[in-house]
């Protein structure tokens, strides 16, 4: 009984930490109609990239809420983006803003 208590612990306490992270990598990010806005490099710990020559660029960080996502700060904080990531069984990440300037999609360069 005892052993089953102290597991059921280890595994509340480690699914935060792997639901908190996020797929470290380079993203192309496109509009609601596919027209290519920039890229956003992000690392693991949330901290972003956007490098854009139509928006604010900058350097920020996404807050992990499981998979809603929200821009603590940097350029995507600005515009007032909120929204989601996910990943398929591929390992393809996808995340999906939505804000001020409208729908932004940002999904694994290829």
């Amino acid at each position: 009984m005892r052993t089953l208590v102290v597991m059921a612990v280890l595994v509340t306490f480690s699914l935060p930490g792997v639901a908190q992270s996020f797929p470290a990598g380079s993203y192309l990010c496109t509009d609601a109609n596919g027209i290519e806005l920039g890229t956003m490099a992000v690392l693991k710990s949330g901290e972003y990239q956007l490098k854009s020559s139509t928006m604010e660029s900058g350097e920020g960080h996404l807050g992990p809420y499981g998979s809603v996502v929200k821009p603590t700060g940097g350029p995507l904080a600005t515009i007032q983006s909120s929204g989601t990531h996910k990943t398929d069984v591929d390992r393809r990440t996808v995340f999906e803003f939505t804000s001020e300037y409208g729908r932004i999609r940002c999904a694994a360069a290829q």
